[in-house]
């Protein structure tokens, strides 16, 4: 729809995989710095206590390389493809 009008461009985040929710994991949840910045642009916290279900699995393998493997072939289908995952 604004394709003509604006550029945008999608940029995923370090490919993590199978890290399961500990208290390792939740500290470093809390202290990732994208999650920092989005609290400083918004002037919005984050709630982290039980904000993860106890079998939570971290994994975005998947989506990061299907989404660049997408964007290799046709960009057009990469916003389609993160609007389905």
């Amino acid at each position: 729809m604004y394709k003509n009008q604006l550029q945008i461009e999608l940029i995923v985040g370090g490919i993590t995989r199978w890290r399961h929710r500990t208290a390792a994991f939740q500290q470093t949840f809390r202290n990732t710095p994208a999650l920092a910045n989005v609290q400083c642009r918004t002037g919005q916290s984050f709630k982290f206590e039980n904000a993860l279900p106890e079998d939570f699995i971290y994994d975005t393998e998947p989506a990061c390389r299907a989404l660049v493997s997408v964007a290799t072939i046709d960009s057009e289908y990469v916003f389609p493809l993160l609007h389905a995952i």
